[in-house]
């Protein structure tokens, strides 16, 4: 549909987007549902979510060629966001040039205005479509990064819920 198009993919630790999703999503039924959640609507919805994201994962990894997509790591995001849009800045157009592929003049005074936090460390459930979505990640981190490194390693929750 879009053959020129450009992709940015921000990847974050599994468990943390799904320990942050159950408190999104649980403050939002909490304060504006119409109607009573179903008890494990919530967590069907996030499941189907971490099939989803891998699903298209798979997809990027099969059609798209590495000068189409970037893979931003959250973590390096957080820690160096002037650095990390910079290079987003450049990858979605390398053709610019000067100030207009720097963009750090206008980069630094926008990051002042906007508070950024790293978020909070969650486990990682032992699941077996967690493990392909962050096998697919592990996969389009090698192809997509470049210089970005992987996030460091966070431990794993097993079926008792323990770290």
């Amino acid at each position: 549909v879009f053959p020129q198009a450009r992709f940015v993919w921000i990847g974050r630790d599994t468990g943390e987007v799904l320990a942050s999703n159950r408190r999104m999503w649980g403050a939002m039924i909490e304060r504006y549902a119409l109607w009573e959640c179903p008890p494990g609507a919530l967590e069907d919805f996030l499941r189907d979510m971490v099939r989803a994201c891998a699903a298209v994962l798979a997809r990027c990894l099969e059609e798209l060629p590495a000068e189409r997509m970037l893979w931003v790591d959250f973590e390096r995001l957080c820690a160096r966001p002037e650095e990390t849009l910079l290079r987003v800045l450049r990858f979605l157009d390398p053709s610019a040039d000067g100030e207009a592929r720097d963009g750090s003049q206008a980069i630094g005074p926008a990051l002042a205005r906007i508070p950024i936090h790293a978020g909070s460390r969650a486990a990682r459930p032992d699941d077996p479509d967690v493990r392909e979505l962050e096998a697919a990640m592990a996969a389009m981190r090698r192809r997509f990064a470049g210089s970005d490194g992987p996030p460091r390693p966070l431990p794993t929750r097993g079926p008792g819920g323990n770290v």
